[in-house]
């Protein structure tokens, strides 16, 4: 679903056949609540509406994660009043990804390139 999503596909009837299809055995186990499982997904949510009974909730966790975060910046001291500075950062393809990023934003983000490596875990 999410090459559809990047491809901004969100209203091509494909979209909607491959949904169904995904969301076939959810139907059938006639679930109550849809947790996205990817950042893509709640571009998904009126595919998901029109597929899924009305009485399905929907849980977005990147809403939760952002809220833990801010509680644990104040908690350490780094919260700070007013409007801060927004930097992007992408470990492949940054022009992709503000291209991607421009249609939930309504701008095109400066995004800057990192190279990740592995980190090394000790116990």
């Amino acid at each position: 679903m999410c090459p559809l999503i990047e491809a901004n596909r969100l209203d091509d009837p494909y979209t909607y056949r491959v949904a169904r299809r995904y969301l076939a055995p959810l139907v059938a186990a006639e679930i109550d609540t849809l947790v996205f499982g990817c950042t893509h997904y709640p571009y998904l949510e009126p595919v998901l509406r029109q597929i899924l009974p009305p009485t399905v909730q929907f849980v977005d966790p990147a809403e939760h994660v952002a809220i833990a975060a801010w509680q644990e910046l104040e908690v350490l001291g780094l919260r700070q009043a007013g409007r801060g500075q927004v930097r992007f950062y992408a470990s492949s393809e940054p022009e992709r990804f503000a291209q991607m990023s421009s249609f939930g934003l309504g701008q095109v983000p400066l995004v800057t390139k990192v190279n990740l490596s592995p980190v090394e875990l000790r116990f």
